[in-house]
């Protein structure tokens, strides 16, 4: 049936509804044609797309190089705000989210004409609360600091509630589990809680709304420090690597 809009609350097939560990959309035409019914689709899926002018649902794919190229525009008309040129579908909990964060903060660091103290990440929804005067008075006293919501003092319930044990993979819009999680150190492979006891590095957590100082930013982007690097690969196979931080024994 073409392109299609699905939720959980308001099926948009009735008729049957049902979870398959390999399913495919020929496979699921199969199963829905067995029980007699005439449509059949894939959740949140195209089965086969159909041309865009009688087509009642937009795909985002057809207008995204539009909708960039209108986004763009911005740049002309404000000194004060560029558009990434690297694009990445970015889903919650995922390694993505990271990568994209890190991605602009390179970026960032490369315009030699702003002269920034701070990175706050907001979404397309999000807008300060407090007013511009006040925010700006408040962080330029605290140019040294980084500003991040913890997610209390069990820090074992955090690490097992967040599968910092085990490794994921982001496919497809999803984060797969793929095993146990065993980090190399030297000749040896341990586990992230054994790293955290015999190197001094203790795993904290909490929302991935931040608050980031220009010079831990830069830190972060460009050392060559084995730690770093190897952090930033252990965290790329993660579930939710934004949400996750090292307290490092060290003075960056």
């Amino acid at each position: 049936m073409g392109c299609f809009m699905d939720s959980r609350e308001n099926r948009l097939l009735r008729g049957h509804a049902g979870q398959l560990k390999r399913n495919t959309p020929n496979l699921c035409c199969d199963v829905c044609y067995q029980r007699g019914y005439m449509y059949a689709g894939v959740e949140y899926g195209c089965v086969s797309r159909v041309h865009y002018s009688t087509c009642r649902k937009t795909c985002m794919s057809y207008r995204q190089d539009y909708l960039f190229r209108e986004v763009l525009k911005l740049e002309e008309q404000f000194s004060n705000i560029r558009v990434s040129q690297y694009r990445l579908s970015t889903i919650w909990g995922g390694a993505s989210l990271l990568r994209i964060l890190l991605h602009c903060m390179v970026q960032i660091t490369k315009i030699k004409e702003w002269k920034w103290d701070f990175i706050i990440n907001l979404s397309e929804s999000d807008y300060p609360i407090k007013k511009n005067e006040e925010l700006v008075a408040f962080l330029t006293s605290n140019k040294d600091r980084n500003f991040l919501k913890s997610h209390g003092h069990d820090t074992n319930k955090f690490l097992q509630k967040q599968g910092l044990d085990r490794t994921f993979l982001e496919c497809e819009n999803h984060m797969w589990r793929i095993g146990e999680r065993r980090l190399p150190l030297g000749h040896m492979k341990i586990t992230l809680m054994e790293l955290t006891s015999s190197t001094g590095i203790r795993v904290d957590g909490g929302s991935d709304w931040l608050c980031l100082n220009r010079a831990f930013v830069e830190y972060v982007v460009t050392s060559p420090s084995p730690l770093v690097q190897g952090l930033k690969k252990v965290y790329s196979y993660t579930l939710l690597p934004a949400e996750v931080r090292q307290k490092l024994p060290i003075d960056w």
